[in-house]
């Protein structure tokens, strides 16, 4: 209890807030707060998608036999490593194209390393923490982007890979079900099943005009909400509608 009317007292006595989720949004207007609650959005930074050629990366992706699901966040139990490495071996035994990287830093790091070497799983690949020109250079070899996490905010990795153009499989944490619809961006997961991922995966991989469609469509609604520069702009407005109701 005094935990909910710190929190009331904190909150409460704001101007406007903004969040990054719509079941936060209900959730706070249920609990009694009526000054106006803005949703947003993390932002994908415009330096790391500058000069790229979407269209032809998607063209290049849907030609290449050998296809390459990408995991780019912090190297946890929680993140949904483990299970996308048993969604990987399920891919494999039906195609040896498949590969799978494993790209950031976290204290399951080396325990990933030692399961992948005790099982002897071929075509996975663990880079450890990545940025800049070697962060960009994967996002455009990948294929699909695949985000297991069991809780988050608004996950800046699901956000870079629509903006370059990859289709995306995530569950639904987070603010993340506030941009990304099912089917339209991808695989949005509300509970968790390995063969219906499995499915998933194959399915759009294998259809050329889904997987390009579905990728296109990522990279304009990512251009058109996400990038730095359209968030920036969205929040001078807010802050310069709340001044004005001040």
């Amino acid at each position: 209890m005094i935990s909910l009317k710190l929190f009331k007292f904190i909150y409460f006595n704001t101007n406007a807030l903004i969040d990054l989720s719509e079941s936060n949004t209900k959730h706070l207007k249920a609990m009694g707060y009526q000054r106006e609650i803005y949703l947003e959005t993390t932002v994908v930074d415009i330096n790391l998608i500058k000069g790229i050629n979407v269209d032809q990366l998607i063209e290049n992706r849907d030609k290449n036999e050998i296809k390459t699901i990408l995991f780019l966040s912090r190297i946890e139990k929680e993140k949904g490593i483990y299970n996308l490495l048993e969604i990987f071996k399920s891919l494999k035994k039906e195609n040896q194209n498949y590969k799978l990287i494993f790209a950031g830093d976290g204290n399951e790091l080396n325990n990933l390393r030692l399961l992948v070497e005790k099982e002897n799983i071929s075509g996975v690949t663990i880079k450890g923490f990545v940025q800049g020109e070697e962060k960009k250079m994967l996002f455009e070899k990948t294929t699909v982007f695949v985000f297991l996490s069991e809780f988050e905010g608004m996950p800046n990795a699901v956000l870079e890979a629509m903006a370059f153009g990859l289709p995306v499989v995530t569950t639904n944490v987070g603010g993340i079900a506030s941009v990304f619809k099912d089917e339209r961006n991808g695989m949005l997961i509300n509970d968790y099943n390995k063969n219906n991922i499995v499915r998933y995966i194959e399915s759009i991989l294998t259809d050329s005009a889904l997987y390009q469609a579905i990728g296109k469509r990522n990279y304009l609604e990512s251009k058109n909400k996400f990038w730095s520069d359209k968030v920036s702009e969205r929040i001078i407005k807010i802050f310069n509608e709340i001044k004005q109701k001040r």
